[in-house]
């Protein structure tokens, strides 16, 4: 027991030595914190939101014009260009208003909260991402398919000389494994930026959580 009793005292010793936070002051510092990651996101949603935009500007007319001559393949490619930026710009507003909520919360509870909401905002704009990438391509495919004059009489005279099936059924595979690479990537990227900033929050939620406990 004298031993037990000398390494506890010098636990408390060395203890001294380290600065003590009381717990409004670790508040204060993850509240700090989780604000700063809140602000990064919404800085990546920026910064995509000006990438997507200068390409859209730089390709939108040649890509259209040599990719298809169907105006209902166009007319889609141009409403699904239009929902995306305004999926986009609808979470760049969240993503800020998310920032200035948790920049003015005044208790745990409520930055709790924030973070919580945070992490399901940036889930939910992956998650809607993804889905247009999957229903957009598809549906673009089908339009092309059946509406462009050149594909049209091109699939006809594959047809003629292979009669069976199996042409869609192999285009339907290349179009699966292309978009799941192309998922594999987006999903990637975003690890790497939402997903770290994420995982931050994360952290910060289980020391709140520590600190109330």
């Amino acid at each position: 027991m004298d031993a037990l009793d000398q390494f506890k005292r010098k636990w408390k010793d060395q203890s001294k030595n380290f600065i003590q936070y009381d717990k409004e002051e670790i508040i204060d510092i993850l509240k700090r914190k989780s604000s700063n990651l809140v602000k990064w996101i919404f800085v990546f949603g920026v910064l995509e939101f000006a990438l997507w935009a200068s390409l859209s500007l730089v390709f939108r007319d040649q890509s259209f014009n040599e990719l298809s001559n169907s105006e209902i393949f166009s007319n889609f490619s141009i409403g699904l260009e239009l929902l995306s930026f305004g999926i986009l710009g609808y979470f760049l507003v969240v993503f800020y208003r998310n920032y200035n909520r948790i920049s003015m919360v005044d208790n745990t509870q409520q930055l709790m909260s924030k973070i919580l909401k945070t992490r399901k905002t940036v889930r939910l704009y992956v998650t809607l991402n993804l889905l247009l990438l999957f229903i957009g391509t598809f549906t673009s495919l089908i339009l092309l398919v059946n509406y462009d004059p050149e594909i049209v009489a091109t699939i006809k005279d594959i047809q003629a000389m292979q009669p069976d099936k199996s042409f869609y059924l192999r285009l339907a595979l290349v179009t699966i494994v292309v978009l799941i690479a192309a998922a594999m990537l987006i999903l990637l990227i975003y690890w790497l930026t939402y997903g770290t900033l994420l995982r931050r929050l994360k952290a910060n939620y289980k020391l709140l959580q520590e600190t109330e406990d």
